[in-house]
């Protein structure tokens, strides 16, 4: 499983678990685009992507215009699975090994961090935190966790 799914795992359980745990002392919230643009590696990782992105692009360009040529859902479908989802799965698949590395070190480093900062409840992507019961602190983990994968 990928960062992304783990971390909207870990984010719709901690919604669930922010309303369902009335003795929760510390919630974490993070931002995975913080935390990607914060990654000193970036631009590496981003040059990498591109590359990628520039050797199938073409291909994936071409196929789809050939979508044109049949009339029906039907051939458009078949012609899309046979020719342009394994293309795509491909791309997708090489893409993921890029981010893999960075992946792996953010999910470390949030695991780390929660542990130290003995987080009960961790939010992910929050356009904002509810109400949080009196005595209880909203802790921003981005700094953190930057500052971990950046070592």
């Amino acid at each position: 499983m990928n960062l992304t799914k783990k971390i909207a795992t870990l984010g719709a359980l901690a919604v669930v678990g922010a309303f369902t745990v009335s003795n929760a002392a510390n919630v974490g919230v993070i931002n995975e685009e913080a935390i990607y643009t914060g990654y000193n590696g970036l631009g590496a990782i981003q040059m990498q992507i591109d590359k990628l992105r520039a050797e199938y692009s073409p291909k994936l360009e071409s196929e789809f215009k050939k979508l044109n040529n049949f009339k029906t859902d039907a051939e458009k479908q078949a012609y899309f699975d046979k020719n342009i989802r394994g293309i795509q799965e491909k791309y997708n698949q090489e893409e993921a090994n890029i981010l893999a590395p960075l992946d792996k070190k953010i999910g470390e480093a949030v695991q780390a961090i929660i542990k130290e900062k003995d987080i009960d409840v961790l939010a992910v992507n929050p356009s904002s935190v509810g109400v949080v019961k009196d005595g209880n602190q909203v802790i921003n983990l981005i700094p953190d966790v930057v500052a971990r994968i950046n070592k």
